[in-house]
């Protein structure tokens, strides 16, 4: 029987989480700009299938990419939790530039993608392949939450997944089975953005104002008005 499993995200990683708004968006992005080589198509693009086995492959040494964020009822406290529902076709997302695509035409849809939120229930990363690039060539577009990684470690994911070698072998995807969540225990939800910030956090998130839009009251919590009464002088 498989026993269940969870992390607690550390002070810093949950501060990241509890800053998320519909206007604060805490992920970061990275670019790169790659030769089609062997994985150029007959029709000028590429062989997206061939890069998505690839990846999958290589979520062995990237567990992560499998976890999503759950939250311990009552303290609220993110946890990652392996994800019973992960879908790679959701993350590893391919689209085309009108050819021949320029650096500006590239940098007008990074904008358009980095200015997306990501899902807080799912995996909180996003790998784009952009083909249509002048001289046959396509982007990487690696979009991750800050609270999986820093500048230093995302880069370190490419390279997990992505050798500068071209006679590297490919990788072999394995068989992957999700441990359980503590389900009794933990919460789905990702109604988070305005959870309480972590006693000690460096980066905590400031008090929401009221109203706040979209707020989900749970059954353990009421929401509070500060009001000023007058009273008639006796």
């Amino acid at each position: 029987m498989a026993h269940a499993h969870y992390e607690r995200l550390s002070a810093l990683d949950a501060s990241m989480v509890f800053m998320e708004t519909s206007h604060t968006h805490m992920h970061i992005g990275e670019v790169g700009i790659r030769e089609a080589g062997p994985l150029a198509t007959a029709d000028g693009g590429i062989d997206a299938a061939r890069i998505r086995a690839h990846v999958a492959g290589s979520l062995d040494a990237i567990p992560r990419h499998r976890q999503r964020l759950a939250f311990v009822p009552l303290e609220r406290h993110p946890v990652w939790v392996d994800d019973d529902r992960f879908d790679l076709d959701y993350h590893v997302r391919h689209t085309a530039l009108p050819r021949p695509g320029s650096l500006r035409q590239l940098k007008r849809l990074l904008g358009r993608i980095m200015s997306q939120k990501l899902d807080l229930s799912k995996p909180l990363w996003e790998l784009w392949l952009v083909e249509g690039l002048q001289g046959g060539r396509f982007a990487l577009v690696n979009k991750l939450h800050h609270c999986m990684v820093d500048g230093i470690s995302a880069v370190n994911i490419l390279a997990a997944m992505f050798s500068p070698d071209p006679q590297a072998p490919a990788h072999r995807p394995s068989r992957w089975r999700p441990r359980p969540a503590p389900g009794a225990t933990i919460s789905r939800s990702a109604s988070c953005s305005v959870a309480p910030a972590p006693r000690g956090s460096s980066r905590a998130a400031s008090p929401p104002r009221w109203p706040i839009p979209g707020r989900r009251w749970t059954p353990f919590e009421t929401p509070r008005r500060a009001r000023s009464t007058r009273w008639p002088a006796s």
